[in-house]
């Protein structure tokens, strides 16, 4: 009797920089089929492509700019921390 195992499947969640990776290689392979052959729905897919860019590209913006701000935070506070314990 032969024993059968599963293959468990690992779902890894695609981040806002893959997705828009993802994207991006979509755009440009529609977009090189356009140029050459000016198929309508491969114009379709590269404007579909290049609106899904954009609304990536501003969550990207804020994902980096809410990371930057704490990265500014946690410097100015080793520092004042620093300060602190060179006066004592």
């Amino acid at each position: 009797m032969a024993v059968r195992r599963s293959i468990r499947k690992v779902t890894i969640e695609k981040d806002v920089h893959d997705q828009l990776m993802l994207e991006l290689v979509k755009y440009f392979s529609a977009s090189e089929i356009w140029e050459v052959k000016k198929w309508d729905h491969k114009a379709i897919e590269a404007r579909n492509a290049l609106g899904a860019i954009a609304v990536l590209c501003r969550t990207r913006r804020k994902e980096i700019r809410s990371i930057q701000l704490e990265v500014i935070k946690t410097r100015r506070e080793l520092k004042k921390q620093k300060k602190g314990e060179s006066n004592e």
